[in-house]
Protein backbone atom coordinates (compact mmCIF):
# COMPACT_ATOMS: atom_id res chain seq x y z
CA UNK A 1 0.00 0.00 0.00
CA UNK A 2 1.27 3.46 -0.85
CA UNK A 3 1.23 6.20 1.77
CA UNK A 4 1.74 9.93 1.41
CA UNK A 5 1.50 12.63 4.04
CA UNK A 6 0.02 15.84 2.65
CA UNK A 7 1.32 19.22 3.85
CA UNK A 8 -0.33 22.52 2.98
CA UNK A 9 2.50 24.94 2.42
CA UNK A 10 5.97 24.86 0.91
CA UNK A 11 9.37 24.92 2.55
CA UNK A 12 12.32 27.08 1.55
CA UNK A 13 14.66 24.84 -0.41
CA UNK A 14 17.41 23.33 1.72
CA UNK A 15 18.27 26.57 3.48
CA UNK A 16 19.23 25.99 7.07
CA UNK A 17 19.23 28.68 9.74
CA UNK A 18 22.28 28.54 11.99
CA UNK A 19 21.35 27.86 15.59
CA UNK A 20 22.45 30.53 18.01
CA UNK A 21 23.96 30.06 21.49
CA UNK A 22 21.40 29.73 24.29
CA UNK A 23 22.61 32.56 26.55
CA UNK A 24 21.12 36.03 26.00
CA UNK A 25 24.49 37.79 25.74
CA UNK A 26 25.85 34.99 23.60
CA UNK A 27 22.91 35.39 21.23
CA UNK A 28 23.63 39.09 20.85
CA UNK A 29 27.29 38.40 20.22
CA UNK A 30 26.49 35.77 17.61
CA UNK A 31 23.98 37.87 15.67
CA UNK A 32 23.49 41.09 13.75
CA UNK A 33 22.72 43.23 16.81
CA UNK A 34 26.27 42.91 18.11
CA UNK A 35 27.72 44.31 14.88
CA UNK A 36 25.11 46.61 13.41
CA UNK A 37 24.02 48.50 16.55
CA UNK A 38 27.55 49.85 17.18
CA UNK A 39 27.86 50.56 13.46
CA UNK A 40 24.62 52.52 13.49
CA UNK A 41 25.79 54.54 16.50
CA UNK A 42 29.13 55.24 14.80
CA UNK A 43 27.37 56.43 11.62
CA UNK A 44 25.11 58.79 13.58
CA UNK A 45 28.01 60.15 15.63
CA UNK A 46 30.08 60.72 12.50
CA UNK A 47 27.16 62.56 10.89
CA UNK A 48 26.71 64.74 13.98
CA UNK A 49 30.41 65.63 13.99
CA UNK A 50 30.26 66.52 10.29
CA UNK A 51 27.18 68.69 10.87
CA UNK A 52 28.90 70.55 13.74
CA UNK A 53 31.99 71.17 11.63
CA UNK A 54 29.91 72.60 8.76
CA UNK A 55 28.07 74.87 11.22
CA UNK A 56 31.37 76.19 12.62
CA UNK A 57 32.63 77.30 9.24
CA UNK A 58 32.54 80.98 8.34
CA UNK A 59 30.10 81.43 6.86
CA UNK A 60 28.22 78.34 8.13
CA UNK A 61 27.37 75.77 5.44
CA UNK A 62 23.91 75.00 6.74
CA UNK A 63 22.78 72.93 3.76
CA UNK A 64 25.70 70.57 4.13
CA UNK A 65 25.24 70.45 7.89
CA UNK A 66 21.56 69.54 7.60
CA UNK A 67 22.25 67.04 4.82
CA UNK A 68 25.01 65.31 6.77
CA UNK A 69 22.93 65.07 9.91
CA UNK A 70 19.79 63.74 8.20
CA UNK A 71 21.77 61.32 6.04
CA UNK A 72 23.59 59.87 9.03
CA UNK A 73 20.38 59.61 11.02
CA UNK A 74 18.59 57.81 8.20
CA UNK A 75 21.50 55.40 7.70
CA UNK A 76 21.55 54.65 11.43
CA UNK A 77 17.80 53.95 11.48
CA UNK A 78 18.07 51.61 8.47
CA UNK A 79 20.95 49.68 10.06
CA UNK A 80 19.08 49.28 13.34
CA UNK A 81 15.88 48.21 11.60
CA UNK A 82 17.71 45.61 9.53
CA UNK A 83 19.56 44.29 12.58
CA UNK A 84 16.40 43.84 14.64
CA UNK A 85 14.48 42.22 11.76
CA UNK A 86 17.29 39.69 11.21
CA UNK A 87 17.62 39.04 14.93
CA UNK A 88 13.88 38.42 15.27
CA UNK A 89 13.87 36.10 12.25
CA UNK A 90 16.85 34.12 13.56
CA UNK A 91 15.27 33.81 17.01
CA UNK A 92 12.04 32.54 15.46
CA UNK A 93 13.95 30.01 13.35
CA UNK A 94 15.77 28.78 16.45
CA UNK A 95 12.49 28.39 18.31
CA UNK A 96 10.98 26.32 15.50
CA UNK A 97 14.12 24.19 15.32
CA UNK A 98 13.89 23.35 19.03
CA UNK A 99 10.19 22.56 18.64
CA UNK A 100 10.90 20.25 15.71
CA UNK A 101 13.53 18.46 17.79
CA UNK A 102 10.94 18.06 20.55
CA UNK A 103 8.49 16.50 18.09
CA UNK A 104 11.15 14.00 16.98
CA UNK A 105 12.04 13.15 20.59
CA UNK A 106 8.36 12.53 21.35
CA UNK A 107 7.99 10.29 18.30
CA UNK A 108 11.12 8.40 19.33
CA UNK A 109 9.79 7.82 22.85
CA UNK A 110 6.39 6.64 21.58
CA UNK A 111 7.87 4.19 19.09
CA UNK A 112 10.36 2.77 21.58
CA UNK A 113 7.57 2.34 24.13
CA UNK A 114 5.54 0.29 21.65
CA UNK A 115 8.31 -2.14 20.77
CA UNK A 116 8.75 -5.64 22.14
CA UNK A 117 10.46 -5.23 25.52
CA UNK A 118 12.23 -8.59 25.30
CA UNK A 119 15.12 -6.84 23.55
CA UNK A 120 16.12 -3.20 23.71
CA UNK A 121 15.74 -1.51 20.34
CA UNK A 122 17.95 1.11 18.75
CA UNK A 123 16.16 3.89 16.82
CA UNK A 124 17.28 7.11 15.13
CA UNK A 125 15.13 9.83 13.51
CA UNK A 126 15.96 12.93 11.45
CA UNK A 127 14.41 15.18 8.78
CA UNK A 128 15.57 16.03 5.25
CA UNK A 129 14.41 18.77 2.86
CA UNK A 130 15.33 19.50 -0.78
CA UNK A 131 18.86 20.88 -1.08
CA UNK A 132 19.87 24.18 -2.60
CA UNK A 133 21.67 22.38 -5.39
CA UNK A 134 19.47 20.45 -7.81
CA UNK A 135 19.05 16.72 -7.11
CA UNK A 136 20.37 16.97 -3.56
CA UNK A 137 18.76 16.60 -0.14
CA UNK A 138 19.66 18.54 3.00
CA UNK A 139 19.49 17.23 6.57
CA UNK A 140 17.93 19.94 8.75
CA UNK A 141 17.98 18.13 12.12
CA UNK A 142 20.51 16.09 13.99
CA UNK A 143 19.72 12.43 14.53
CA UNK A 144 17.42 12.01 17.52
CA UNK A 145 17.89 8.77 19.43
CA UNK A 146 21.02 6.68 19.81
CA UNK A 147 24.40 8.35 20.11
CA UNK A 148 25.36 12.02 20.25
CA UNK A 149 23.42 14.48 18.05
CA UNK A 150 25.01 14.78 14.63
CA UNK A 151 24.26 15.00 10.91
CA UNK A 152 22.46 18.34 10.61
CA UNK A 153 23.65 20.50 7.73
CA UNK A 154 24.95 17.77 5.44
CA UNK A 155 23.93 17.48 1.78
CA UNK A 156 23.43 14.15 0.02
CA UNK A 157 22.58 13.15 -3.55
CA UNK A 158 18.90 12.50 -4.16
CA UNK A 159 19.76 9.56 -6.40
CA UNK A 160 20.83 7.28 -3.55
CA UNK A 161 19.40 5.75 -0.40
CA UNK A 162 15.90 5.20 0.92
CA UNK A 163 15.47 8.94 1.59
CA UNK A 164 16.39 9.77 -1.98
CA UNK A 165 13.92 7.15 -3.17
CA UNK A 166 11.13 8.70 -1.08
CA UNK A 167 11.97 12.14 -2.51
CA UNK A 168 11.93 10.88 -6.08
CA UNK A 169 8.68 8.88 -5.82
CA UNK A 170 6.73 10.80 -3.18
CA UNK A 171 5.82 7.50 -1.52
CA UNK A 172 6.59 6.18 1.97
CA UNK A 173 9.32 3.57 1.89
CA UNK A 174 9.88 0.80 4.44
CA UNK A 175 12.70 -1.68 4.07
CA UNK A 176 14.78 -4.12 6.07
CA UNK A 177 18.10 -5.85 5.70
CA UNK A 178 18.18 -9.19 3.87
CA UNK A 179 18.15 -12.29 6.00
CA UNK A 180 21.55 -13.31 4.68
CA UNK A 181 24.40 -11.82 2.72
CA UNK A 182 26.42 -8.64 3.06
CA UNK A 183 24.62 -5.45 4.08
CA UNK A 184 27.11 -3.44 2.04
CA UNK A 185 26.18 -5.48 -1.03
CA UNK A 186 22.52 -4.72 -0.34
CA UNK A 187 23.24 -0.99 -0.15
CA UNK A 188 25.00 -1.14 -3.51
CA UNK A 189 22.39 -3.25 -5.28
CA UNK A 190 19.24 -1.66 -3.85
CA UNK A 191 20.12 1.98 -3.23
CA UNK A 192 22.80 2.82 -5.76
CA UNK A 193 25.73 3.41 -3.44
CA UNK A 194 29.28 2.92 -4.64
CA UNK A 195 31.15 0.05 -3.01
CA UNK A 196 33.35 2.40 -0.99
CA UNK A 197 30.33 4.39 0.24
CA UNK A 198 28.46 1.26 1.26
CA UNK A 199 31.45 -0.11 3.16
CA UNK A 200 31.71 3.13 5.16
CA UNK A 201 28.05 3.18 6.21
CA UNK A 202 26.78 1.84 9.52
CA UNK A 203 26.47 -1.92 9.35
CA UNK A 204 24.31 -2.27 12.47
CA UNK A 205 21.11 -0.92 10.85
CA UNK A 206 18.52 -3.55 9.96
CA UNK A 207 15.38 -1.54 9.12
CA UNK A 208 14.70 1.82 7.47
CA UNK A 209 11.72 4.08 6.87
CA UNK A 210 11.39 7.29 4.84
CA UNK A 211 8.09 9.18 5.06
CA UNK A 212 7.62 12.06 2.59
CA UNK A 213 5.58 15.20 3.27
CA UNK A 214 3.90 16.07 -0.03
CA UNK A 215 2.28 19.37 -1.03
CA UNK A 216 1.65 21.24 -4.21
CA UNK A 217 2.65 18.25 -6.27
CA UNK A 218 6.15 17.97 -4.81
CA UNK A 219 7.94 16.49 -1.82
CA UNK A 220 8.60 19.14 0.81
CA UNK A 221 10.49 17.00 3.32
CA UNK A 222 11.19 13.42 4.33
CA UNK A 223 11.26 12.00 7.86
CA UNK A 224 13.92 9.28 8.06
CA UNK A 225 14.08 6.53 10.68
CA UNK A 226 16.38 3.54 11.09
CA UNK A 227 16.71 0.76 13.65
CA UNK A 228 18.81 -2.26 14.49
CA UNK A 229 15.71 -4.51 14.55
CA UNK A 230 14.47 -5.92 11.22
CA UNK A 231 10.87 -6.04 12.47
CA UNK A 232 10.85 -2.60 14.08
CA UNK A 233 8.46 -0.94 11.59
CA UNK A 234 6.14 -3.93 11.36
CA UNK A 235 4.00 -4.76 8.38
CA UNK A 236 1.60 -2.64 6.30
CA UNK A 237 -1.08 -0.98 8.48
CA UNK A 238 0.77 -1.95 11.65
CA UNK A 239 0.45 0.35 14.72
CA UNK A 240 4.08 1.42 14.30
CA UNK A 241 3.54 2.61 10.75
CA UNK A 242 0.29 4.37 11.58
CA UNK A 243 2.01 6.19 14.44
CA UNK A 244 4.91 7.28 12.22
CA UNK A 245 2.70 8.52 9.41
CA UNK A 246 0.42 10.42 11.82
CA UNK A 247 3.37 12.02 13.56
CA UNK A 248 4.75 13.38 10.29
CA UNK A 249 1.84 15.83 10.21
CA UNK A 250 3.32 17.43 13.31
CA UNK A 251 6.74 17.49 11.69
CA UNK A 252 5.24 19.21 8.63
CA UNK A 253 4.08 22.15 10.72
CA UNK A 254 7.57 22.97 11.93
CA UNK A 255 9.27 22.29 8.62
CA UNK A 256 6.94 24.77 6.92
CA UNK A 257 7.76 27.43 9.51
CA UNK A 258 11.44 27.55 8.57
Amino acid sequence: MRHRTEARNSVSGGRMEKLRPKGSWEKLGAGELFFEVPLAVAVVVQGAIASINYCRKSPPELDLAIGSGLGALLAGVVLLWRAFVRHKKASKAESHSHELDAVLHTLHAVLIERTDKTREASLRICVFVPGRVADTIHQITNYVGDGPPHGAGRDLPCSKGVVGLAFRTGEAKYDKAPGSGSLADYYVKTYGYAREEAAGMRQDRSAWAAIPLVGGGRVLAVVFLDSDRRDFFGKANSPQRKTIESATLGVARFVQAR
